[in-house]
């Protein structure tokens, strides 16, 4: 398998534990269980979204664990703003 720079498998884009480590959001083991965009989302990290949105095989609306995804998952935890709603709103894969 194939890895990004951030230790990504391009295939499935599953998060390594290795960026869990960098990330510094591994709170629980089931954030073995998160995509990288749904960490990015669940810890409203614009810039790491926003790269990971720019990857080829990015996609918003997977369905991922228990019937959710990126997008429902930003809608129950968003606190800041509304910017990582809108960056997912706003990919080419949402519809």
């Amino acid at each position: 398998m194939s890895q990004d720079v951030l230790g990504i498998d391009a295939s499935c884009r599953l998060v390594s534990p290795l960026l869990i480590l960098k990330l510094k959001g591994a709170k629980k083991a089931v954030d073995m269980h998160l995509t990288s965009i749904e960490i990015a989302v669940r810890d409203e990290n614009i810039e790491l979204l926003k790269h990971l949105l720019n990857e080829e095989n990015a996609n918003v609306g997977t369905l991922h664990n228990a019937g959710r995804n990126a997008i429902m998952l930003a809608a129950l935890l968003n606190k800041k703003n509304l910017e990582v709603l809108k960056l997912l709103i706003n990919h080419k894969t949402f519809s």
